[in-house]
């Protein structure tokens, strides 16, 4: 169930996490987000897609990867979150 491990990432949170970076990293790609090489999560290229993501969300925008962003993500990729993202030319 996506809700019961959104609901268990987020307890469980901390930010500066290797792995909450390279989740947050695998969502960004998975939805197009130009987000750098991997492993460059201290990068202007990934904090860049980061900020653009939450904007497109319309969560506050502050740059740094979460737990809960990187769910919030996941759930857009299967199409349960709706978003700016979803805007047509």
């Amino acid at each position: 169930n996506l809700s019961v491990r959104a609901t268990n990432c987020l307890e469980s949170e901390n930010i500066n996490t290797v792995d909450t970076a390279a989740n947050t990293y695998k969502q960004l790609l998975n939805l197009g987000y130009q987000a750098g090489p991997f492993g460059a999560f201290d990068q202007p290229m990934f904090t860049s897609a980061i900020r653009q993501a939450q904007s497109d969300l319309g969560l506050s925008v502050n740059g740094q990867s979460s737990c809960g962003l990187a769910a919030m993500l996941k759930l857009r990729g299967y199409g349960v979150v709706a978003s700016p993202i979803d805007k047509k030319p």
